[in-house]
């Protein structure tokens, strides 16, 4: 059992930089720098235009204690029944910590009455896109999208019916 702490305080932030930087792949297949205390700071405050601030979920993924991952979900976004994942990063990949961490939240999510978890997947991360694949995402299109200051990239928008 997986369990979600916010990230408020500094040393939380310290430790999702720590996360990050066990990631440096997926940082240099999406074009961006690497990873900082910067970065830290606009994915907690990312938020698409017009939605409220508290619907926005910006957590530590902890097992045991231990912080083993970072995940990024906005609440009735795009549409009301739909729960968006803008961000998952797992310290330790090949474990299952990934889907064993949205097989619980997607449960969480159904009973809380989402439908959909929708979510974009930079195009050229192809792991990212064979990770959500395998656990049943399907595309539905592609968009242009910002993934960091000046960096446009293809996106490959994924769903599936919660």
């Amino acid at each position: 059992m997986y369990t979600f702490a916010p990230v408020n305080t500094a040393a939380a932030k310290a430790a999702v930089l720590a996360i990050y930087q066990q990631n440096r792949d997926y940082y240099r297949v999406i074009g961006a720098p690497a990873p900082s205390a910067d970065t830290v700071e606009e994915d907690i405050n990312a938020l698409p235009n017009g939605i409220d601030v508290h619907a926005k979920h910006f957590w530590l993924i902890q097992q045991d204690g231990a912080n083993i991952g970072v995940i990024d979900l906005v609440e009735s976004y795009p549409e009301k029944t739909t729960i968006y994942v803008g961000l998952l990063e797992i310290a330790d990949h090949g474990k299952g910590h990934g889907r064993a961490v949205m097989e619980q939240l997607g449960a969480a999510f159904k009973q809380h009455g989402y439908k959909h978890l929708e979510l974009g997947v930079v195009s050229d991360n192809k792991d990212g896109l064979a990770f959500w694949t395998a656990l049943g995402l399907t595309p539905v299109r592609t968009v242009m999208g910002e993934v960091g200051p000046r960096n446009e990239r293809e996106i490959t928008v994924m769903t599936i019916d919660l």
